[in-house]
């Protein structure tokens, strides 16, 4: 399984609040344990990127993304995907959003 954050700032792994804010993506592959960086695609212009990153994620094997704020519509768009969404915690580490997220992922 690979679970993606939504980072803002790829230099200091800060969270990003929603979808559309994404610089890159810190994804956790769960079957390898390991950390790695996920660009963006090019040409993702201004307007609905929100699909644009949620078909790029399900296309890069993405099962599950946690984001700072995720709007209605991220959520909607993500779920068509089959993307299970998560809140992350701007006060924790990325490592530590992941065990979080894993551990939620756990218990549904």
């Amino acid at each position: 399984m690979k679970i993606a954050l939504v980072v803002l700032n790829p230099e200091t792994g800060e969270l990003g609040g929603c979808l559309s804010q994404a610089k890159s993506f810190a994804v956790y592959d769960t079957n390898h344990h390991k950390m790695s960086q996920l660009g963006l695609p090019n040409g993702l212009g201004f307007h609905h990127v929100a699909v644009a990153l949620s078909h790029f994620l399900k296309k890069n094997d993405v099962n599950a993304l946690g984001a700072l704020d995720l709007g209605p519509k991220a959520k909607a768009y993500l779920e068509e995907q089959g993307i299970k969404w998560f809140l992350a915690d701007k006060h924790l580490s990325l490592e530590d959003n992941f065990t979080s997220i894993i551990k939620q992922l756990k218990n549904e």
